[in-house]
């Protein structure tokens, strides 16, 4: 008899917010590299109810700090090359759940890395001329950057604290995706400006559990690495305001409001829910452990952000990005509060 797996779901996608330029449509000038360095501390304890609203309700702490850089080139004066890993690398983790562990429970450190170009058809410099609106489109991959060493996590027991660090949970898919991002922008003036962005991801292959628990449990039936995430998509309308304070400095201001869905997730070509509760013939009793969470997941958020762009004459270009994201509503995912800061740097490799 199948069994559902004890789900405490921390999906990337949902909890923290993926590296987003801010660019809306707009694109590098040819030859130019942008470098960036970006921060990121995250924290939640609360998780959105099953029905789509403001409801919450408890579940594990947990708190991180990560460390995210992005490399993006002007190939041309309407197509930018980029790499993001943003989320990165997370340096530091806090995990606390009601069940007592002999050592702290971590996150796994590292998030998936995305790289693609980011492609401008409509623009002052793209193929079709308007300097009243942007479109652009970014297709891209999606891929792991190693998994968690869940078998060696797993000891005589359900688990072996042995292990340094001691990890309970993966914050990212792990999974190899294919995707596709679109973003337009309509321009009122010189101030101010709107973007319309959608992105979309198909996981192409299936990949491992996001928690040590639920491997611990599929691996019952070996099928421990056919978890698929299916797909995701989010979409974000984000007004834009950008002022000179000085010839050498502006500020600009921003509000996104996003909206992130993701279907149920399947196990061996079946959804979560199909299956059967039985933990280890327990049948989900760990004390302080959440039962099984599954259906879709779905987030609504808005991320006031401000921006500072330095450009003293004849020095690179150097830009702030100060952001904070709140959740509004939700199904199912964590209530995800994150602070970032992005530190671009502006650097003409050729002419």
């Amino acid at each position: 008899m199948r069994r559902l797996i004890v789900f405490v779901v921390l999906l990337a996608l949902l909890a923290t917010p993926l590296y987003a330029d801010g660019d809306g449509a707009k694109v590098l000038p040819a030859g130019v590299l942008r470098t960036t360095l970006a921060p990121m501390y995250a924290f939640y304890g609360d998780t959105f109810k099953r029905d789509f609203g403001f409801g919450r309700e408890m579940n594990d702490q947990v708190r991180f700090f990560n460390l995210g850089i992005a490399l993006e080139y002007g190939v041309t004066d309407w197509i930018t090359a980029a790499v993001q890993w943003a989320p990165g690398w997370t340096i530091w983790s806090y995990v606390d759940t009601a069940f007592q562990f002999d050592e702290d429970p971590k996150l796994h450190r590292f998030f998936d890395m995305f790289a693609g170009a980011k492609v401008q058809i409509i623009g002052e410099n793209a193929p079709v001329l308007r300097s009243d609106m942007r479109l652009a489109f970014a297709p891209g991959i999606k891929f792991p950057l190693g998994y968690p060493d869940w078998d060696g996590q797993y000891g005589a027991g359900l688990w072996d604290v042995s292990e340094d660090p001691f990890i309970l949970y993966s914050p990212d898919t792990n999974q190899l995706g294919l995707g596709v991002r679109l973003y337009y922008d309509y321009i009122f003036n010189a101030s101010w400006w709107v973007n319309l962005f959608g992105e979309g991801v198909l996981y192409v292959m299936d990949g491992y559990a996001p928690n040590l628990l639920a491997h611990n449990d599929a691996g019952k039936d070996g099928v421990e690495d056919e978890f698929d995430r299916r797909w995701d998509v989010e979409l974000e309308i984000e007004p834009h305001f950008e002022t000179p304070l000085r010839p050498d400095l502006r500020f600009g201001a921003s509000l996104p409001v996003k909206i992130a869905y993701a279907p149920e997730i399947t196990l061996e070509g079946d959804k979560l829910s199909k299956w059967e509760g039985d933990v280890a013939g327990r049948a989900f009793d760990y004390p302080g452990i959440k039962g099984p969470v599954t259906g879709p997941f779905a987030t609504l958020s808005v991320g006031p952000t401000v921006r500072l762009i330095a450009a003293p004459q004849g020095r690179s270009p150097l830009e702030f990005v100060l952001k904070y994201t709140a959740p509004v509503a939700g199904l199912n995912a964590p209530t995800s509060h994150t602070i970032s800061l992005q530190v671009r740097n502006y650097w003409q490799i050729r002419n």
